[in-house]
């Protein structure tokens, strides 16, 4: 999602990044899918905070929590691409194969 949104131009020595932890609940694969990244666009949207690395993500029965590290939106190094107005649940899929979990999402820019 924030390579669709964004561009990193350089890299930002001595980065504070800020750890988060993102917790999201729904009745169905799709929907925990659907919430985290509404979060994350949140984050970004309100707070201005740009997803660096996921550390974890456990999901369980009809919760999902993730551990995220954000950087600070700067425009000396990012440049914005494109705008996502909302997370879609327009032929979004969540599917276990084999023992990877593999997903597909369209964004609303």
């Amino acid at each position: 999602m924030f390579a669709v949104l964004l561009e990193k131009t350089k890299n930002r020595p001595g980065a504070a990044l800020t750890e988060k932890e993102i917790s999201v609940c729904g009745e169905a694969p799709e929907d925990l899918l659907k919430a985290w990244l509404d979060e994350l666009l949140f984050c970004y949207a309100v707070d201005h905070l740009v997803l660096v690395r996921i550390k974890s993500i456990d999901v369980g029965g009809k919760e999902m929590k993730a551990l995220v590290l954000f950087d600070v939106f700067d425009r000396e190094y990012y440049t914005v691409k494109d705008e996502i107005k909302a997370v879609t649940y327009h032929e979004l899929e969540v599917k276990k194969l084999r023992n990877r979990w593999q997903a597909q999402v369209i964004f609303d820019v």
